[in-house]
């Protein structure tokens, strides 16, 4: 280390660092990613698999990255090219439950290799890589790069022909940020995402119900919306030249909108945050969190407000270098408050980002049993399936899994009457079913009860009375009558 340079962390990568100070050992810094491969002719050669992910550890020093310090953080890059990699085989275990494990496991700043690898070799035509990376040198964007690496480095390999492949380095991106800092930009960013939050208050996060959890123990429910509403959406995006993110986004707010009757409401979503064509391949920590702001208007309409996302969506896009944590900071001292900016969020991702000739690929982000948020949506969006799938991350404490599932068919709701009627009010938006709706009008007023009819009812009353004194029979305001 000590004839090593070393530098100060990114913005993102200190997000990273204080999550892990404030939620230890809950795995939220380190999270594990699946990537299932299937060749779509012959069979896997494993030993050109582990070959390719040696090389990979060689020729990106970031994944040997080492964190120092306490107070003011820095990091530098050791050049052991020697990586964690452990083989599993498959065909004696049951997968999911082994997944399942290794997603219960953690890392930390601490350990001596920040990216640890396993090939679970199910058969000679279908495989598992798992690898398990901090955050703070890895984005989810960056674990899609490492799949994709993997596999070019495998058909390379194949050939007989393997190029040098040299990444940009990260420390490109470091400098580039020491410069933003002190730059007109910074001050232009700056001033956009404090007029976003001013005259902020907190009195918005009441998601459901008004409660707080302190807990990060969590679950996952998955959902895929059916091909009918996949269909409908993609239809109603185009017509409408918007982005399926900015219409599942505008859902979910309408959706907290309509529970908590809020017309201010603040929702957490990321963006890349890579701003030039050497930071689109290079592997690290670079997405920003953005607190997503969004205002109803009285008697607005649905499609102005679709609408609207999408600009704000764009507005934000051209500001999204400026750091979150500042903002945070900046906007605690201003309210004198500690709340988190919002407490739900949601992520969309569209897969595959590439193709390889070899294999057919799926990469996941395994859920470890812990969420920062009180509540995340995932949407993952696949075209070549034609698919569209929605994973609820919850805190156990806050939310039930039926709970969870009502909430999904809310929006799922609330989505199909945006089709059907983009210009209607947003106050005459229902995400009630005509189902649910009969249920708790009809069945949960069926209050019929069997009770003596050759009594008079004033000679009931005295019974009830006579056996229950003390207890409370009439209320009307602040006032109380007992039977008695």
């Amino acid at each position: 280390m000590l004839n090593s340079p070393n530098y100060p962390l990114t913005n993102a990568q200190k997000r990273i660092w204080n999550t892990e100070k404030i939620l230890p050992n809950t795995g939220l810094s380190a999270p594990l990613f699946s990537l299932k491969l299937e060749p779509k002719r012959g069979s896997i050669d494993y030993s050109l698999l582990i070959n390719a992910i040696n090389i990979l550890a060689e020729r990106n020093p970031i994944l040997h990255t080492r964190v120092f310090g306490e107070d003011e953080p820095r990091q530098y890059f050791r050049e052991s090219s020697d990586i964690s990699l452990k083989v599993v085989d498959g065909s004696k275990i049951d997968v999911d439950s082994y997944l399942l494990e290794e997603s219960k496991k953690i890392m930390t700043l601490g350990n001596l290799e920040l990216i640890q690898f396993q090939i679970i070799q199910i058969n000679e035509n279908e495989c598992v890589i798992l690898f398990r990376i901090h955050h703070i040198i890895c984005d989810g964007y960056t674990a899609e790069l490492i799949a994709k690496e993997i596999m070019d480095i495998y058909v390379e390999l194949l050939r007989g022909e393997v190029s040098p492949g040299i990444n940009s380095s990260y420390i490109d991106f470091i400098n580039s940020e020491l410069e933003y800092v002190n730059s007109d930009s910074f001050v232009r960013d700056r001033e956009f995402w404090l007029q976003e939050f001013e005259n902020y208050t907190y009195d918005n996060q009441d998601i459901l119900y008004g409660k707080r959890s302190e807990s990060t123990v969590g679950k996952r429910k998955s959902f895929t919306i059916t091909p009918e509403m996949y269909d409908g959406i993609r239809k109603f995006c185009k017509e409408n030249e918007i982005t399926m993110f900015t219409m599942l986004f505008s859902a979910f707010h309408l959706y907290l909108h309509k529970v908590t009757s809020n017309n201010d409401q603040v929702i957490g979503t990321y963006y890349a945050n890579r701003s030039n064509a050497s930071e689109q391949g290079m592997f690290g920590m670079f997405v920003s969190t953005v607190p997503f702001r969004m205002l109803i208007k009285d008697g607005q309409d649905v499609l102005s407000f679709i609408k609207a996302v999408y600009e704000k969506k764009s507005a934000i896009a051209a500001h999204q270098k400026y750091p979150y944590n500042l903002l945070v900071n900046e906007v605690r001292q201003n309210t004198k408050r500690k709340e988190p900016l919002f407490r739900v969020a949601m992520n969309f991702q569209r897969s595959p980002l590439f193709e390889n000739e070899i294999f057919e690929y799926e990469l996941d982000l395994v859920f470890g049993g812990h969420e920062e948020n009180e509540l995340l949506i995932r949407a993952q969006h696949s075209k070549a399936k034609k698919s569209l799938k929605m994973d609820f991350d919850y805190r156990i404490d806050l939310f039930s899994d039926d709970e969870v599932t009502l909430i999904f068919s809310h929006i799922s709701n609330l989505i199909k009457q945006i089709i059907k009627d983009p210009h209607q009010l947003i106050d005459e938006l229902d995400f009630i079913s005509s189902e649910e709706n009969d249920k708790l009008l009809i069945d949960f007023n069926d209050t019929t009860a069997e009770y003596p009819k050759d009594q008079p009812i004033h000679a009931l009353f005295e019974e009830q009375a006579d056996r229950t004194p003390e207890a409370v029979a009439v209320v009307f305001e602040a006032v109380q009558l007992t039977y008695g």
